[in-house]
C-alpha cells in the first residue's frame, strides 16, 4: 500500500510569505507611530510646521532640501562652525546675516541681536544686505542672559526676527526658544559660538532646532584681480522633515533686477557648487560645462 501525503493548497504554500508581509508592515507601523511619539515629546508636530509660512533663498537649489521650500517661519534655527571659527564666528556670522536681511526685506520691521561678546563690526553688516539702522543690538554679560532675552522678545512679538550668539545651550533652553518661535510665528537665529564648553553643558546642537547649519569660509573667486564676493560651504546637518545636504554659496550684492538673468539683490546667495561624492561636483557649474563643451584638446 502506498501511503501519500496530503496536497497542501495554494493557500497554504503562501502563508509563510504573507506572514512575513503583515510582519513587516506591523513593524514599520510601530516604528512610525514611535517616531510620533518621539517628535511629541520633543513638541513638535506636522500640523506646527504646515501652520507657518516659508523664508526662501533667491536660489531655488538651496530650497530642495527644505520643506516647504524654505526656511521655516516660527521656528528656532541654529548656526555653527568648527575649531577657532566656532569662537570668532565671522563666517557663521556674514551668512547668518544675509539670512536675516533677507527676512526684513521680506517682511519689514526691526529684528533683535543679542550677544555677550560684542565684537561684531556693525557698519559691515551692510556688506551683506543688512541695514543696522533695523537692528536692536543688545549686549549681555553672559550665555544665559543671551537666551533669556531671546526668549523675552520671541514672546513679546515686537520684532520681525531675534538673533542671539551663545554657546552654552541646554536641550530645555532650546526646545523653550523653539516653542516661543511657533508660538509667535517669528524667526529664531542661533549662532553657536564656543570653544570652551561650560561645566555641565555640551557645545553639541540642541535637537530642537529646525535645522542646522554648519558654516565655513571657502577661498573667493578672483575678479579682475581682485576678491570676489564672500563664498562659504553651507553643510545642513539636519533639516526637520526634510533632507541634508552640502553647498558652496556667494554673497551677492548685485544690482536689483530679475534673478534669472543673473541680477540680485543684496543679502541674498547664489548656489556655486552642489557637493556630492563626486569630486567634480565642487566645481563651479559654469567651470563644468565650459568643459563638457570644449572636448578633448
Amino acid at each position: 500500500m502506498s501511503v501519500t501525503s496530503p496536497p497542501v493548497s495554494a493557500e497554504k504554500g503562501k502563508r509563510p510569505q504573507t506572514a512575513m508581509r503583515e510582519s513587516a508592515t506591523a513593524v514599520s507601523g510601530a516604528l512610525d507611530a514611535l517616531r510620533m511619539q518621539v517628535r511629541a515629546i520633543e513638541g513638535h508636530t506636522l500640523d506646527d510646521d504646515r501652520a507657518h509660512p516659508v523664508l526662501p533663498f533667491a536660489d531655488a537649489r538651496l530650497n530642495a532640501p527644505l520643506p516647504g521650500g524654505g526656511l521655516l517661519l516660527g521656528a528656532l534655527h541654529e548656526f555653527t562652525a568648527n575649531a577657532l571659527e566656532a569662537e570668532l564666528a565671522p563666517a557663521v556670522t556674514g551668512f547668518a546675516a544675509t539670512v536675516l536681511a533677507a527676512h526684513l526685506r521680506a517682511r519689514g520691521g526691526f529684528a533683535l541681536w543679542a550677544a555677550s561678546q560684542t565684537d561684531c563690526y556693525v557698519p559691515g553688516l551692510r556688506r551683506f544686505g543688512l541695514d543696522p539702522a533695523r537692528i536692536v543690538f543688545v549686549d549681555c554679560r553672559k550665555d544665559t542672559e543671551v537666551l533669556a532675552v531671546m526668549e523675552e522678545a520671541l514672546h513679546s512679538r515686537a520684532v520681525a526676527s531675534v538673533l542671539g550668539e551663545a554657546g552654552a545651550l541646554t536641550l530645555k533652553t532650546g526646545r523653550r526658544l523653539d516653542a516661543a518661535a511657533r508660538a509667535s510665528g517669528t524667526l529664531a537665529l542661533l549662532i553657536r559660538r564656543h570653544v570652551v564648553k561650560p561645566r555641565g553643558v555640551t557645545g553639541e546642537p540642541s535637537g530642537a532646532a529646525s535645522t542646522r547649519w554648519r558654516v565655513a569660509a571657502v577661498p573667493s573667486s578672483d575678479v579682475f584681480g581682485s576678491l570676489g564676493p564672500p563664498r562659504w560651504r553651507l553643510d545642513l546637518d539636519y533639516c526637520r522633515n526634510g533632507r541634508t545636504a552640502s553647498f558652496i554659496v556667494e554673497a551677492l550684492d548685485g544690482a536689483d533686477g530679475n534673478l534669472e538673468a543673473g541680477h540680485w539683490k543684496a543679502g541674498h546667495v547664489r548656489v556655486v557648487a552642489e557637493l556630492r561624492d563626486d569630486a567634480r561636483a565642487a566645481e563651479a557649474p559654469e567651470a563644468r560645462e565650459a568643459a563638457r563643451t570644449a572636448g578633448p584638446s
